[in-house]
């Protein structure tokens, strides 16, 4: 079977190398695995890595080929990758994966037992030179969402999406390909296309993978606040389905927040304390759940963490709950990406 590995990448001369280290040693044979660099008009070193990697490596492997991505977005990369790829499934990485010797081929086998399209755990990590908080933040459930990619398991289910999937080839021509206008969930909103034209997606947690978080809270604040807008924007363009409703609880509590507000302040004028019971009733809520499991998520860790864990889980929260209350009314956004969706087409390879 004809791999092919697509692997998009933009300023991440930090990174890349080491992915590239990690597919050397994989145990799938190189004549049967086709590597599909992408790079977005990077600053940094990024493509030169790429370059060189496919001058010393190339003749090793089935093929390497490299393209640009003019537009600078991830959907486009991928776009790029799936009008590209001749084997007979894609394995979509990133550059902050770090890979087991096994992960190609353990995917290999999940989709030759019968699956069309397969993911497994995809634990974080802190980059090197990242915050150890900050990737308790990530890896926590308060912080992070509970998707069962990102957690242990024991068996193979069927889930609403996972981590660095893999896809059969027939996917693609059955659901078409990315939606380039939407930035960010552009995963989501392709797996709400595959699973509604009646495909599986198959959680094995034999398949591991890690994947470096960012490593600065500013990082990580734009992260989240782009990854709520974009909740925000494809569910009125696409579909409320494309997400889980945990995916909403950020945008619920900054909406009860500042209803709240409104309303204390509004009791000020009055002068009536009743009126910022609400406010009290949100604000108390979230600081128990918060101190709560910042306490649960620090086991086995430095203690002192606790302390730090409830603001940094509200920041983020609030970062990704502003986020989706801004794509909810970016309504040039939604309208391009309802137009595309309309035509999205299946790929025919």
């Amino acid at each position: 079977m004809l791999v092919s590995i697509g692997i998009i990448a933009y300023n991440e001369e930090k990174n890349i190398g080491k992915l590239f280290d990690a597919l050397l040693k994989q145990d799938y044979p190189k004549e049967r695995t086709e590597l599909l660099l992408v790079d977005g008009k990077s600053s940094d070193g990024t493509r030169g890595i790429m370059e060189r990697f496919l001058t010393e490596h190339g003749a090793e492997y089935a093929a390497v080929r490299l393209f640009d991505n003019e537009k600078r977005v991830q959907p486009a990369a991928w776009k790029i990758v799936v009008e590209q790829f001749d084997g007979d499934i894609l394995l979509r990485l990133d550059a902050h994966a770090v890979l087991p010797e096994d992960f190609v081929s353990k995917n290999v086998a999940c989709i030759e037992s019968g699956e069309s399209v397969c993911g497994g755990v995809f634990n974080k990590v802190a980059e090197e030179g990242g915050s150890e908080l900050m990737q308790i933040a990530e890896t926590s459930m308060f912080g992070s969402g509970i998707a069962r990619y990102r957690n242990e398991g024991e068996k193979r289910e069927y889930v609403r999406t996972v981590g660095l999937a893999c896809y059969k080839r027939e996917v693609f021509e059955t659901v078409g390909n990315f939606n380039e206008e939407i930035i960010r969930a552009e995963d989501n909103e392709l797996h709400h296309r595959v699973t509604s034209a009646g495909y599986k997606i198959c959680f094995d947690p034999s398949i591991r993978a890690d994947y470096m978080t960012r490593s600065t809270l500013k990082g990580m604040l734009k992260q989240k606040f782009g990854n709520g807008r974009w909740v925000g924007v494809t569910t009125l363009a696409v579909s409320p389905g494309v997400f889980s409703i945990y995916h909403f609880v950020p945008f619920a509590f900054v909406c009860a927040l500042i209803l709240s507000i409104a309303l204390a302040v509004f009791g000020i004028v009055l002068s009536s304390i009743y009126w910022a019971i609400p406010f009290f009733a949100v604000a108390g809520s979230y600081c128990l759940v918060a101190v709560l499991l910042s306490l649960l998520s620090v086991r086995g860790r430095k203690k002192s963490y606790a302390l730090a864990l409830p603001g940094l889980f509200f920041l983020l929260h609030c970062a990704y709950g502003v986020g989706t209350l801004v794509g909810v009314f970016d309504l040039r956004a939604i309208v391009r990406v309802k137009r595309a969706e309309k035509n999205v087409k299946p790929y025919r390879g």
